[in-house]
């Protein structure tokens, strides 16, 4: 299955969980796998780019997101928003 992310957009596959609160983790980890190509600026004045790329490794609200399944593998469809940081190592 191929998908195209719309807007502000980005598919993530999680791959730590970190900072347990009291029912779920706080952040999690995972790396940026599509986004889409921005949302529209008002005034229609074209798009603004997202912040991050695919390949990036990122921190996430706890809860945030829509899980979804792509080749048996689980995903997160999340918007930029839901992004704490971007991890440089």
């Amino acid at each position: 299955m191929t998908l195209e992310m719309m807007d502000d957009r980005i598919l993530v596959t999680p791959i730590e969980e970190r900072e347990v609160g009291i029912i779920e983790p706080l952040w999690n980890k995972g790396v940026v796998e599509d986004t889409g190509p921005g949302p529209y600026v008002a005034g229609g004045h074209g798009r603004r780019s997202l912040t991050v790329s695919p390949g990036c490794t990122v921190l996430y609200e706890g809860r945030a997101g829509v899980w979804i399944q792509i080749d048996d593998m689980p995903r997160l469809v999340l918007r930029e928003a839901d992004i704490i940081a971007i991890v440089r190592e």
